[in-house]
């Protein structure tokens, strides 16, 4: 009878690992996924009229009322659901597949040796690029000396700071280690000396068979 070896399993400390590394993820989908899809579907079964909080006092559990408000009396309520539906339809059955097949098509285009196929994803990419530059700008903006954060900044008695001009990368020898790029290794090097005179030798061979 053979016996059957046990498959190594998650310790103890490895699973708390995990769970720690996982953390800020479930707090992050937590507050701004699950929780605002719970208080939604309170705020769809009470009678909660968008003044205060919906948690309050003046919220109160109506079952599905609303949902029979919605679905059989003629309004303004019933107007607007029924123009929603029909977006969110137009979305899904037109936008999407359309968007979809045009990103492929465009996708196999690029990978393939046609004509201007350096315009082509140049202009597939600048998107991305300009975005970050309009980023780097906003951010400059409103970090600078006299911006709009040390401006709010001073309406409550507070000097703000030169926030993107730290002292630090002014002296010189910051400016020198900034600027010098490390040495390359020896190994490297002596490679590279030996690529260089077999070729020199290689040059000198051809040119004493030619004369």
């Amino acid at each position: 009878m053979t016996r059957r070896l046990r498959e190594p399993g998650i310790r103890g400390h490895e699973a708390a690992a995990g769970w720690l590394f996982l953390l800020p993820v479930i707090v992050i989908l937590g507050l701004f996924l699950v929780l605002p899809i719970m208080m939604a579907a309170w705020v769809s079964i009470s009678d909660w009229n968008g003044n205060g909080s919906p948690l309050g006092a003046n919220a109160h559990y109506v079952g599905f009322e609303n949902y029979r408000h919605l679905l059989t009396e003629p309004g303004l309520d019933q107007n607007n659901f029924g123009t929603a539906i029909r977006n969110n339809l137009y979305y899904v059955i037109f936008v999407v597949p359309i968007q979809t097949a045009v990103a492929l098509f465009l996708a196999v285009l690029v990978n393939r040796r046609v004509k201007f196929v350096g315009f082509f994803r140049t202009a597939f990419y600048f998107p991305s690029v300009t975005s970050s530059v309009a980023i780097t700008v906003l951010f400059l903006f409103l970090f600078d000396p006299g911006g709009a954060i040390n401006k709010l900044l001073s309406y409550v008695g507070i000097k703000g700071p030169a926030w993107f001009y730290l002292q630090w990368l002014r002296t010189r020898r910051t400016r020198r280690g900034c600027c010098r790029l490390p040495p390359a290794p020896r190994c490297v090097t002596r490679r590279t000396r030996r690529r260089s005179s077999r070729a020199t030798s290689r040059r000198r061979r051809n040119g004493s068979t030619a004369c």
